[in-house]
């Protein structure tokens, strides 16, 4: 089986976080599957180009990878090389697997795909959930009339990674045929790095939708019994939000202490988790959260917004799921904090929790759902005369 994953960018573009992350890992997973992958991509890094080359294949973890180059340097990613690749080899694959919406290549992608009469599964990364949708609607509306809701439509499966973004899926279009598999999380050994008892970490891209402002407002909550606690957070700010955090610090009393360190990746990421005491993830939406299930992986609790699919952190004790509001996260916070057996006991928890989501298994289970959906389309093309 000959798959092609369409993805704007791709590793080692971390920069875009979590998708960046899942991608990579659901191709070489499927790679080792025996399925053969390979992915199209663009040299998109944020306002930069990523140093690779744009005029041959590329070997990663065992996929192949090309890049093509993106003018203008946007994150809507258009790229004419890209097109023409698209327009020229979309026939030559089983299935084309899209990674997104509202960009370029998840255009140019599903149109090929459908002139050449190739089925093609479209991962939203979240992009459908209401608040993704209600944010920046003025540019979201027309686009999707003119243009998202066919490629939608005629995919042959909605790829959703919770129980929760289906629900948005199918909300939207009801009858679609949805994959429900969830990321999945490298296989690493935590870093033995000490603990400290009054480190909270968020650690994702610093946007709007992750609800950074309510974190800030919850620490100074919890400031007033623990002023010693401290928040890390770490990601990059490609959109100008920290300066608005820091303006709400500054009304804040008392002022929570909240250290900004950027962009985090490789061994430091890991370290940083397993050093901390929580993770907290404050998001208005989240279709997975894959920082999460990094946390979880270094035995780190986690404290979730109830905007994230992680209802389990609480049926399995590995967290806290809480209402996004910043006397609800204070109190889940100071609760951990507080209690080094309850750490304990929900550090346990979460190591076991993270076992469940190996790669191995995911990849193995997505190579299924597509050898069943082109064995459908092969039916339907034999029944069909075509």
């Amino acid at each position: 089986m000959r798959v092609l994953h369409v993805v704007p960018s791709y590793y080692p573009a971390v920069r875009y976080g979590g998708p960046i992350v899942s991608v990579r890992g659901l191709c070489e997973a499927l790679a080792r599957t025996g399925a053969e992958v390979d992915v199209a991509t663009t040299d998109a890094d944020g306002p930069s180009d990523l140093d690779v080359p744009t005029d041959r294949w590329t070997e990663l973890g065992g996929v192949r990878v090309r890049y093509f180059h993106r003018w203008p340097r946007l994150d809507f990613a258009a790229s004419a090389p890209l097109t023409r690749f698209l327009v020229a080899e979309a026939r030559r694959y089983d299935l084309l697997h899209v990674a997104g919406t509202f960009s370029f290549p998840s255009l140019v992608a599903a149109r090929a795909a459908r002139a050449n009469r190739v089925p093609y599964v479209v991962s939203p990364h979240g992009s459908l959930e209401p608040w993704a949708l209600s944010h920046k609607r003025w540019k979201k509306v027309p686009y999707w009339g003119i243009f998202e809701r066919r490629n939608l439509e005629h995919a042959a499966a909605i790829h959703a990674t919770s129980d929760v973004e289906a629900r948005s899926v199918l909300a939207l279009f009801p009858g679609a045929r949805i994959i429900i598999s969830p990321n999945g999380v490298e296989a690493v050994t935590p870093p033995a790095v000490a603990r400290n008892q009054r480190q909270v970490v968020f650690l994702g891209r610093i946007h709007r939708t992750k609800g950074i402002d309510i974190l800030v407002r919850a620490m100074s909550l919890v400031a007033r019994e623990l002023p010693d606690a401290e928040t890390v957070v770490a990601g990059p700010d490609d959109e100008g939000e920290w300066p608005r955090i820091e303006a709400i610090l500054a009304t804040l009393s008392p002022r929570p202490r909240v250290r900004y360190v950027g962009s985090v990746n490789g061994d430091d990421r890991w370290r940083l988790l397993a050093s901390s005491t929580v993770f907290a993830l404050p998001s208005h939406s989240e279709n997975f959260g894959i920082a999460v299930l990094e946390a979880l992986v270094c035995g780190t609790p986690a404290v979730v917004s109830r905007g994230c699919p992680w209802a389990v952190l609480e049926e399995r004790g590995a967290g806290r799921w809480v209402p996004n509001e910043p006397g609800q996260f204070a109190g889940a916070i100071l609760e951990l904090l507080r209690s080094p057996e309850r750490r304990a006991a929900m550090s346990r928890a979460a190591t076991e929790l993270a076992a469940g989501y190996a790669w191995p298994r995911i990849g193995e289970e997505m190579a299924a759902f597509y050898g069943d959906l082109v064995r459908s389309r092969r039916v339907g093309e034999v029944a069909s005369g075509a």
